[in-house]
């Protein structure tokens, strides 16, 4: 609709000129808590809190990373696709939109990713 379409513009255009999202910023009932880049900008993420707990959302670019975890994560794939090797794992396993993979805390576990992939992660 045209409604929609004139608001993303204005949102597009004010973050234009603020350079991204500020932090601290009430969006929709969402309490965003910082924005972080990763690997040289490589990946990026935006931490936010609501009832679910504390999470954060990201975009990662094609290539091989390693993440600790200091809590138990809950990944979950939204778009593209990541390829995980958790934990105590010898392979990597591919995760698809929709499918969650679960890495304690204090661990470390490596991610390939092969084309832009968003994801959720909630931390428990």
């Amino acid at each position: 609709s045209t409604g929609k379409a004139e608001n993303k513009n204005a949102i597009q255009k004010q973050n234009k000129r603020k350079g991204n999202i500020p932090a601290k910023t009430d969006l929709e009932g969402i309490y965003m808590s910082k924005t972080t880049e990763h690997f040289g900008g490589q990946a990026f993420s935006v931490a936010f809190e609501n009832h679910d707990g504390p999470a954060t959302v990201g975009v990662m670019e094609t290539g091989e990373y390693e993440f600790g975890t200091s809590s138990t994560e809950y990944m979950t794939v939204i778009s593209g696709s990541i390829s995980a090797q958790l934990p105590g794992e010898s392979e990597f396993k591919e995760y698809l939109p929709h499918q969650t993979f679960i890495v304690p805390p204090n661990q470390k576990f490596k991610v390939k990713i092969t084309e832009q992939t968003a994801y959720l992660c909630l931390y428990k």
